[in-house]
């Protein structure tokens, strides 16, 4: 059979191609349009881990810049800077291996200084606050985690409660059950995960852990967090540890979750007026 020379050569560029294609490396850098906003997403490391995340707004004017060591596990590591619509900074700070590092700085949209703030390790060690004058004023926790409307006696009696409505039958064993879901900037708990129950043979009872999942998703209203007393969506993860008809708040769960937990609720705000 005589094969010609052009022949040879299409069957080696196809070959050669499809093979290339096979080897082609996950592109380094991803664009993702949300609703009100565009992320970019640069990885500087082959194992796509070390990121830098971009956001703008759908007319391009910058919105965040965000630096992670582990971008897949929410670890920031460097400098976090969030802009006002009018292209001046609206605030910076430092992140450590996930922790809070160093000096966060916050300003008005005309650019004066509003808060000056140093953290070691998560833990804030002098804040000064501004008003628009230059005068000192109290300073509240530029950020607060979501949480319960009311104290923490008032949310394990409002979840018995539910779950007695809801027929729950408790029985001798002790259990265990963490949960994480997302608080959105309006107070509705959303996106109710298990994250893990104990003993672990009670992942094979669905009906017992989607009744304390449906006790939480019944209680109206939650705080949401807060970035500068503006609302914000963030992770909300906690643990309960039901004994009999007795609902109490755990502290067995897993740091790297709480870690995760973290680094959701210091996003910044995607909506930024300059009021």
């Amino acid at each position: 059979m005589k094969v010609s020379l052009l022949t040879l050569t299409l069957l080696t560029f196809v070959i050669v191609h499809t093979d290339a294609q096979k080897t082609l490396p996950k592109p380094l850098q991803e664009r993702r349009v949300r609703d009100t906003y565009v992320e970019e997403i640069t990885y500087t490391n082959k194992r796509r881990e070390v990121a830098i995340v971009r956001t703008f707004t759908p007319g391009g004017e910058r919105i965040t810049e965000e630096h992670y060591e582990n971008f897949n596990q929410g670890i920031k590591h460097g400098l976090t800077r969030c802009w006002y619509p009018n292209g001046q900074m609206y605030w910076s700070s430092n992140f450590k291996h996930g922790q809070t590092h160093g000096p966060l700085l916050v300003y008005y949209p005309d650019g004066s200084l509003k808060r000056r703030e140093y953290f070691k390790n998560e833990v804030s060690h002098k804040r000064e606050c501004f008003d628009l004058l230059g005068e000192a004023q109290t300073c509240e926790a530029f950020a607060k985690p979501a949480s319960f409307v009311g104290t923490d006696k008032e949310f394990l009696v409002s979840i018995q409660q539910k779950l007695d409505e809801a027929g729950y039958v408790p029985d001798n064993t002790t259990h265990i059950i963490g949960f994480q879901g997302v608080i959105q900037d309006n107070g509705q708990l959303t996106q109710l995960i298990t994250l893990y129950t104990l003993p672990e043979t009670d992942y094979l009872d669905r009906e017992f852990t989607d009744k304390v999942k449906q006790a939480l998703m019944q209680i109206p209203q939650w705080q949401s967090a807060t970035i500068d007393d503006r609302p914000v969506s963030s992770a909300y993860v906690l643990a309960l540890r039901l004994v009999g008809k007795e609902v109490h708040l755990s502290h067995l769960v897993d740091s790297s979750i709480h870690r995760s937990a973290n680094q959701m609720f210091f996003r910044t705000p995607r909506k930024i007026s300059t009021n």
